[in-house]
């Protein structure tokens, strides 16, 4: 049972999360107690197939209607990693928000974390209330539990290699600290160690870097490109593909036209 010192500081912590905006916001809950009403355990999905299933398919009907396609043409795998980016995306945000703002970082788990399930990416997460007490620890703690491996392993069936998953994982913290960054724009500097921290990690090495100008790039593409005719849609900020469609371009007006020499300008 949850005290009512604890139940106040909680409710502080989720007052300012919610602060810094929708998808950084989370409530508490006590771990040891079953979940109440609509909450629901996000171990169910690593134990219940159908609920990935259901994600992924509302997410391919949404991308072939954006791209005026038949759902049939959404290679599933497309889907699935853009439904792994968006759920890890809301996830890791408030993780990310408490171990910046807060100091508190606690290893979790999947089946420690709790939510209302929505279609898409704004729905509710519930984080362990035990965290509040886990201060002044190092913010990579975020990463030591399993949660963010085991998201990655509940939608590799889907057929999306490692390093796309970890791709995935580096480009949702990278959306968090640029999202608080703008918020708090005191904390940006210190957003952008903490990124650099986490890709450090085990989980995400090897998975993306920082560039000189502090902007990430992946070492592999989220594949949303290929939801588009063709397969041949825009390409993410942060893609791999980013310098060699650049550089291409380059080619094609020339080494000493102003925009060939901004496109290929370290």
């Amino acid at each position: 049972m949850i005290s009512r010192q604890v139940e106040a500081t909680a409710a502080s912590v989720s007052a300012g999360l919610a602060a810094l905006g929708p998808f950084f916001g989370a409530e508490f809950h006590d771990g040891s107690a079953l979940p109440e009403a609509s909450w629901r355990s996000m171990g169910e999905l690593l134990e219940n197939p159908e609920v990935l299933n259901q994600r992924v398919a509302f997410v391919r009907g949404s991308l072939a209607e954006r791209a005026g396609l038949a759902v049939d043409a959404i290679e599933p795998r497309v889907a699935a990693s853009v439904a792994h980016l968006g759920l890890l995306a809301r996830l890791t945000a408030p993780l990310f928000a408490l171990a910046l703002v807060h100091r508190r970082a606690m290893a979790i788990g999947l089946r420690d974390l709790r939510w209302r399930p929505l279609e898409g990416t704004a729905f509710d997460v519930s984080i362990p209330v035990d965290l509040l007490a886990a201060s002044d620890v190092p913010a990579t703690t975020m990463l030591d539990g399993d949660a963010v491996t085991e998201v990655g392993e509940a939608f590799s069936r889907f057929g999306i290699s490692r390093q796309i998953l970890s791709g995935n994982a580096a480009s949702a913290l990278a959306g968090a600290a640029t999202a608080l960054s703008l918020t708090r724009t005191d904390l940006a500097e210190s957003a952008r160690a903490m990124l650099a921290g986490l890709l450090t990690h085990p989980t995400l090495r090897d998975a993306a870097r920082l560039e000189p100008s502090g902007t990430l790039r992946r070492r592999s593409c989220c594949l949303i490109y290929r939801a588009a005719p063709g397969a041949n849609g825009a390409l993410c900020g942060d893609c791999v593909l980013v310098p060699r469609r650049d550089q291409r371009l380059a080619e094609l007006l020339g080494p000493q036209s102003p925009a060939a020499i901004r496109l290929t300008k370290p």
